[in-house]
């Protein structure tokens, strides 16, 4: 494609190889085709081998056909139905090509992510060895990586399908740069080839497919700015499609998900460089999840799937209210402390009831880390001892949900050792401000225990309503019980006092900042 703005348009247009853009009333340029050999894996192997052998040796990272039909079916099952970027039709085709070896790596990649998969993480047609995650992950996108910069994918929109699975899964990369150059390269070729323009008139041969192809794009590009604190790089005023007719046009599943993106791109104007506010700003006109289903006609998508898009609308609820670092109290304040922890608790609530049955789609650990820092937050300002030992079990309960996801969201990691050092630290202050009362005598002052009834200084029981009564899961010498009478001190006690000023200045700037995971300067403890 060459834009009208472009001096080589003026000689391209009136070439028989080329042709006006969709429509001529509303022309952006001209379009020109180039002979394409075709996508045969095997004449192209064979060149490419006489170049570098490397090359082979990265098309050939691929599970044994067995495991790769398990992973084909949690990623159709799963991944798929909420952001279906994969044109399946390739991988059904009787001749191997590379965009189909490529398109197969990026499935296992998304499906690997999943704990029902991890038996599956094997790499090499003869290797049994059971991977780790992470390094499944690590050999898989690497390889991708070096094919589509070697440009052997010929095909633009089948590279861009590509892209947009190997951005998303990305997080776990020791470079945080690199999730977000996939997901400019992913837009960079989805207009190369017109996605954004209406039946682009060099791709016609699918024009739904490039339709729901461009509405990934279009959501992977919202969720990267979330994710990296990126500008939006696909703007509306740009676009040659009507928005609200692409969103109609797709599956009940699929259109939730983008009615819910749609949302965030509402949210991320609060984050914008641009706005200076000095208090707390509330999106308030914030809709039910109940209305964005019933508007995306989806109440017969499966219950996991709900839940699984339910967690990443919480977290765009969480982020609707922006509480810069010592705002006063206001009528806006109170609304959006409230919208944050009943947010969060959705958020853990989803997690315990449904679980490994979530879909693993990058955003459902995002979530998660919204949740984790209204938790430290409350923690962080609560004054009543009853509220604050809440805040530490929600804290804790938080942390090992999101070791567990850590593979996915790399800044997960950061987040949960920052919290967990955290806890242990508030535990340590208390105990020995228990300890330094009752050697002076100080047993009778109000609300402070006995020392023989403190317990000792150990984590909390993880989904325990009732710490004291003495009932726990088979798992608790792993998880002791926790003893809420450990932060009940003398009045005006707080904790947090006895921490070092300059350790609790980055804390608070990662866990408990206005801005959401990855935006904030994270740069020093990765």
């Amino acid at each position: 494609f060459v834009g009208d703005l472009n001096p080589e348009g003026a000689f391209l247009a009136d070439s028989p190889a080329t042709s006006r853009g969709h429509a001529e009333s509303n022309a952006v340029g001209v379009w020109y085709s180039r002979r394409n050999n075709g996508d045969s894996l095997t004449p192209e192997l064979a060149s490419a081998v006489s170049v570098d052998y490397e090359v082979h040796q990265f098309l050939a990272v691929l599970p044994k056909k067995e495991s790769y039909d398990h992973l084909e079916k949690i990623y159709i099952r799963d991944v798929h139905r909420i952001l279906p970027a994969m044109n399946l039709d390739i991988l059904r085709a009787s001749t191997s090509t590379i965009s189909q070896v490529l398109c197969k790596q990026a499935i296992c990649l998304a499906a690997g992510s999943n704990p029902s998969a991890r038996p599956y993480l094997t790499l090499g047609q003869d290797s049994s060895a059971v991977l780790s995650y992470s390094e499944f992950a690590l050999r898989l996108s690497s390889a991708i990586r070096k094919a589509l910069g070697l440009g052997l994918v010929k095909d633009r929109v089948q590279a861009v399908a590509i892209m947009v699975i190997l951005s998303l899964y990305t997080h776990f990369s020791q470079d945080r740069h690199l999730s977000a150059e996939l997901a400019a390269q992913a837009v960079s070729n989805a207009q190369t080839v017109g996605l954004h323009l209406q039946n682009p008139p060099a791709r016609s041969e699918d024009p739904a497919y490039l339709t729901r192809l461009f509405c990934c794009v279009w959501a992977m590009d919202q969720l990267n700015a979330a994710f990296h604190g990126r500008p939006v790089m696909i703007h509306e005023r740009d676009l040659g499609r009507d928005m609200e007719e692409c969103l109609r046009e797709q599956d009940s599943c699929f259109r939730l998900f983008l009615e819910i993106v749609v949302l965030l791109g509402c949210i991320i104007d609060l984050y914008r460089p641009a706005v200076k506010n000095t208090g707390c700003v509330v999106m308030e006109d914030f809709p039910s999840f109940d209305s964005l289903v019933e508007k995306a006609h989806a109440l017969g998508v499966e219950s996991r799937l709900l839940a699984s898009m339910e967690l990443l609308y919480h977290g765009i609820g969480i982020l609707s209210c922006r509480i810069p670092v010592g705002s006063t109290r206001s009528e806006h304040l109170s609304l959006a402390l409230n919208r944050q922890a009943l947010s969060a608790i959705k958020i853990t609530t989803i997690i315990e009831d449904y679980g490994n049955s979530l879909s693993h789609i990058t955003f459902v650990p995002y979530a998660v880390s919204l949740s984790l820092r209204v938790a430290y937050r409350e923690l962080r300002s609560s004054k009543v001892p009853m509220l604050t030992a809440r805040s530490r079990r929600q804290l804790q309960s938080t942390c090992k949900t999101l070791r567990g996801m850590s593979s996915m969201f790399r800044s997960a990691q950061v987040m949960v050792d920052l919290a967990e050092q955290v806890i242990q630290e508030i535990d340590q202050v208390c105990t020995n401000a228990l300890n330094e009362q009752n050697a002076v005598g100080s047993t009778n002052a109000p609300n402070t225990p006995r020392q023989d009834q403190a317990a000792p200084h150990v984590a909390p029981t993880v989904g325990c309503s009732n710490v004291d009564d003495g009932n726990h899961p088979p798992n608790s010498e792993l998880m002791p019980v926790f003893d809420p009478s450990l932060f009940e001190g003398p009045a005006g006690f707080d904790v947090f006092e006895f921490f070092d000023p300059g350790d609790l200045n980055a804390i608070d700037a990662i866990l408990g900042g206005d801005a959401p995971p990855g935006i904030g300067p994270m740069g020093s403890f990765i």
